[in-house]
């Protein structure tokens, strides 16, 4: 039951930050968040910002994205 409840979370964390697709390159992820090259990498290896590789591709799930936005809510609404 709980693990339904997450995924309802996620799934609704999702359409409120309307990430349509299951997944979005680096140039995708920059084009929608109001920062830089510098500042999303420092995200990924302070652990913030989940990526996956691909190959050679850098590839960002939606869920992940979601759940990064959501931090950034949280810590705002912390401040």
């Amino acid at each position: 039951m709980c693990s339904q409840f997450n995924v309802r979370v996620k799934m609704e964390s999702q359409q409120n930050y309307n990430l349509n697709k299951p997944a979005y390159s680096v140039n995708e992820v920059l084009a929608m968040l109001p920062f830089g090259r510098t500042k999303l990498y420092q995200a990924i290896n302070s652990g913030k910002l989940k990526a996956t590789k691909y190959g050679k591709s850098t590839w960002f799930l939606s869920s992940d994205i979601a759940a990064f936005l959501d931090s950034l809510s949280a810590g705002a609404a912390n401040e």
